[in-house]
C-alpha cells in the first residue's frame, strides 16, 4: 500500500510527480494491512532502524512510533477503501 501506484505527472516541470492508487487497489492494500501483524515488517528492519533512532536504548519508543504509523495508516486505508474511493499520493522530492 505504501509503496506502488501508477505514476501521474504533475502540470509543472517544478512539480512532483504523484502516484494513484485506484480504489480497488486501495482496497487490497487496506486488507493486507488489516490482517498483517506489524512485528512481521519490524522484525527484518529493527538492525537498520534502530541506529537511526537511538539505538536499543530508544527501541521501545522507536518500534511504538512506527507501530503507530502502521496503525494510523492502516485506519487511513481501511476506511477509504469502505467509502470506494482512490488516493492520491504525492512524491515530494
Amino acid at each position: 500500500m505504501v509503496l506502488g501506484g501508477r505514476r501521474v505527472c504533475s502540470t509543472g516541470p517544478e512539480q512532483s510527480p504523484f502516484l494513484l492508487l485506484t480504489a480497488a487497489r486501495t482496497t487490497r492494500g487496506a486488507a493486507f494491512l488489516a490482517g498483517s501483524d506489524f512485528d512481521d515488517p519490524w522484525r527484518p528492519v529493527r538492525p537498520e532502524l534502530l541506529p537511526r533512532y537511538g539505538g536499543p536504548a530508544e527501541e521501545a519508543r522507536t518500534r511504538a512510533s512506527f507501530a503507530a504509523a502502521h496503525t494510523d495508516l492502516t485506519a487511513f486505508c481501511t476506511t477509504t477503501a469502505r467509502y470506494g474511493e482512490a488516493v492520491v499520493k504525492w512524491l515530494h522530492t
